[in-house]
């Protein structure tokens, strides 16, 4: 059972838990878990944002953009915003790391199994991502094929004959 913390305080942990990952990250660790985009390569040396000593690439952000919340992608200007929300991630990581919070020894811990989750994302990345290819005729008639439903109702009845009363 979780501690009775208000929503805002919930949200406080979360953000500082993001902070302090991005900040314990450093550059050239994500640069040894960066791999090459099977869309377009030269993704990866587009910087579209530069935040103190770390940027975000065009790679980083079409992935987290594509993966990220449904919400932000229904306002105007959704893209422009959702790079303001990682710019605003990374100063928040920056600030964490001014304030030290990544040497707090719960938030070590948490952030080491966070460490873990991305590494099995990355290697989901590289071994089967990387080496998976989809042709949009399949990707239609997936889509297609997911739009019919089927509905199973279960008469009960002790007999044949009691079925057709009902």
């Amino acid at each position: 059972m979780l501690p009775r913390f208000g929503l805002t305080r919930w949200g406080i942990i979360f953000v500082s838990l993001l902070a302090v990952n991005s900040a314990l990250i450093s550059q050239s660790d994500r640069a040894l878990l960066r791999f090459p985009s099977p869309i377009n390569q030269t993704l990866d040396k587009i910087t579209l944002a530069t935040v103190g000593p770390w940027t975000i690439s065009a790679t980083e952000f079409t992935l987290s953009y594509d993966l990220g919340p449904a919400f932000i992608k229904r306002s105007q200007s959704s893209k422009k915003r959702y790079l303001n929300f990682m710019i605003y991630e990374k100063l928040l990581a920056l600030d964490a790391r001014d304030r030290g919070l990544g040497r707090w020894p719960d938030l070590r811990l948490q952030v080491e199994e966070i460490g873990a989750d991305l590494a099995t994302e990355e290697l989901y990345k590289m071994d089967v991502y990387a080496k998976v290819s989809v042709d949009e005729p399949t990707i239609a008639s997936g889509v297609e094929q997911e739009r019919i439903h089927y509905s199973i109702r279960w008469l009960f009845a002790p007999s044949v004959e009691q079925t057709d009363e009902q």
